[in-house]
């Protein structure tokens, strides 16, 4: 079990670091709004990061909490501007399937196969999502600090 939760809190931390970085604004609204949504995303990761699951007790609330971090992910997407609309577009291809896995998992699923989609989604399932990824990040990179 505690290899389970080291993984999937390593899942995690990998989408943190390819989704996460100074954020601010630079007054354009678009980017403000992609900003600002960056920021909620980096708060829901962190809440995550400090869960423990180890028991099946925890599940509705890592349940929460795994949605929570989906939603703020989809929000961000949603806003990034037209210039990284097409990579933005590829990064949430998977946030419906995360969604419905997460709604019905237990325990081991929430602990093995949900890190494994929130890593795919970060880009470690592919070189078209990890292309995606960092796009969305040197833009982000270039228009949030």
């Amino acid at each position: 079990m505690y290899r389970q939760r080291r993984r999937a809190v390593g899942a995690l931390v990998a989408l943190a670091v390819l989704l996460l970085g100074a954020c601010g604004d630079d007054g354009d609204e678009d980017t403000s709004e992609f900003c600002e949504a960056r920021v909620d995303l980096s708060d829901r990761i962190t809440e995550l990061q400090g869960f423990d699951l180890s028991t099946e007790d925890e599940v509705p609330e890592a349940r929460e909490r795994v949605l929570a971090l989906v939603d703020a992910l989809r929000t961000m997407l949603d806003a990034a501007p037209e210039e990284i609309r097409i990579d933005a577009d590829t990064m949430a291809s998977g946030l419906d399937e995360v969604e419905a896995r997460v709604e019905d998992a237990d325990l081991v699923e929430l602990s093995t196969e949900v890190p494994d989609l929130l890593a795919d989604i970060g880009g470690s399932g592919s070189d078209e999502k990890a292309e995606a990824v960092a796009a969305v990040n040197a833009y982000a990179a270039d228009t949030c600090d």
